[in-house]
């Protein structure tokens, strides 16, 4: 549905910004990275919030990079609930390497 939807973006036609967040935004990451790259296509700029999940292990997987350098923002939640699933050193060395 979602993919269905950024494929109906054209350049006059397409929303200046696409945010992707909420959940686990990483938990697809194939997806998460098609509607980057059809929303780019149409000339839309695209952010991504997500909370790391995968910043407990000592390497990202290649689909969640693959994410990061499809978008133009990558930002990581630090709160209280995510810092209770993921060390804030983990997700520092996630978004400093």
């Amino acid at each position: 549905m979602f993919l269905r939807f950024a494929e109906t973006f054209a350049v006059d036609s397409r929303p200046e910004f696409v945010l992707m967040s909420g959940g686990e935004v990483l938990l697809r990451p194939a997806l998460v990275r098609d509607i980057a790259e059809r929303a780019r296509a149409a000339g839309s700029y695209i952010h991504v919030l997500s909370g790391l999940f995968c910043a407990r292990e000592p390497r990202i997987p290649r689909a969640v990079r693959a994410v990061t350098d499809a978008v133009d923002h990558f930002s990581a939640g630090l709160d209280c609930f995510h810092e209770e699933k993921v060390p804030r050193e983990a997700v520092f060395r996630v978004c400093t390497s």
